[in-house]
């Protein structure tokens, strides 16, 4: 008697162990019910929107910013990467032309400015190299720049190749390094001594289907990364789909995830033949991201409605924690902008029938 009741008792743990995996299996296929499908902002209202320059051709922007006089837009054209203008839009020069000599990039996808906008950082991953530029000089097409050798031996071990997606500066010779692996996501590295520390390991696989790869695919490429500019906080918002991590940045800069803001699920094809496995759009992909900027207040994006895969009209704001508080309505196809936000000033390329794209100023106030 005392042996069934004990072999009843192993069937019941069973059963329960059976129903828990079914429920965890469940829960990962039914990813899409963490997603919002779109956000609803407490406050909507539209903005002016003024043209600075419509004659200057933009063949493929990727990012712009602004200092206290400049705008920077990383946009290969000609032969360079980087086409600097003044506030009200009148060219001023470039820099960083197209080559494997020094000074000079084979690709260049995001860009960062140092704290003082005084020297632009750039990642170069096929010539696996980060150059420094001095903005705080005469806008000749040639300036002064500092080069270092990113050297790959000195990553962890993997079996999955690794990809350096980004390098974000820290101050001196350190920086945040964004990278495709859990034992390495986002790491310190110093320059100078060539040492790195992991500094986060997660990606929310829980909001996501699919392998182990793809998920890293999902939250690392064509993603965007920025601290905050007090690196206090930083956050990563997905192109694909449209996730929004917020991170707290520990004083010797461990990451801790604070939220996670689920927009749209990720849905993609695969890059044929890629190893590690890249993710891109297919016909039933919702984009999230189109860009995003980190600023003291808040974090502003630029976000796809449902369904819409031409360049949001919008730009959503969003708070530290993750709430969407403002919608500024344009009027207009935007595809990179930056903020300025002591003057309440965003700039900005707005889709333009004749040149592709204009630059525009708009009042965000």
């Amino acid at each position: 008697m005392i042996i069934a009741i004990i072999e009843m008792k192993k069937l019941f743990s069973y059963l329960l162990l059976l129903v828990f995996l079914s429920a965890a299996g469940c829960a990962k296929k039914n990813a899409s019910a963490y997603y919002s499908n779109g956000v609803k902002p407490d406050s909507v209202y539209t903005v002016e929107v003024h043209t600075l320059n419509d004659s200057s051709i933009w063949r493929f922007p990727l990012q712009m910013e602004c200092t206290d006089s400049l705008l920077v837009i990383l946009d290969y054209m000609d032969d360079c990467y980087f086409h600097v203008y003044t506030l009200s839009g009148n060219p001023k020069g470039k820099f960083a032309r197209k080559g494997q000599g020094p000074g000079e990039l084979l690709s260049a996808n995001q860009f960062h400015l140092s704290p003082g906008k005084d020297t632009l950082y750039v990642y170069d991953g096929v010539s696996r190299k980060l150059v420094a530029y001095n903005l705080d000089t005469n806008l000749e097409r040639d300036r002064s720049f500092t080069e270092y050798k990113i050297d790959y031996s000195i990553l962890p071990p993997s079996e999955t190749p690794f990809i350096i997606y980004d390098l974000l500066p820290l101050g001196g010779n350190q920086f945040l390094l964004k990278a495709n692996q859990p034992n390495l996501r986002y790491g310190c590295i110093n320059l100078a001594t060539k040492q790195i520390t992991s500094v986060y390991k997660d990606f929310p696989s829980e909001y996501v289907t699919g392998n182990a790869e793809e998920i890293w695919s999902v939250f690392s490429s064509d993603t965007r990364t920025f601290f905050k500019p007090d690196y206090a906080r930083m956050f990563n918002a997905t192109y694909i789909g449209g996730i929004l991590e917020l991170f707290s940045v520990g004083s010797g800069w461990e990451l801790a995830m604070d939220t996670t803001l689920c927009i749209y699920e990720p849905v993609y094809g695969l890059a044929e033949g890629t190893v590690p496995a890249f993710v891109v759009g297919n016909e039933k992909t919702q984009l999230g991201f189109e860009d995003a900027y980190a600023g003291n207040e808040f974090i502003y994006a630029l976000l796809h409605e449902k369904g819409d895969a031409m360049e949001p009209e919008s730009v959503i704001v969003f708070d530290w924690q993750g709430n969407a508080v403002k919608e500024m309505r344009t009027g207009q196809r935007l595809a990179r902008f930056c903020v300025d936000e002591t003057h309440n000033v965003i700039y900005a390329l707005a889709s333009d029938e004749e040149n592709g794209y204009k630059l525009v100023r708009i009042c965000s106030d």
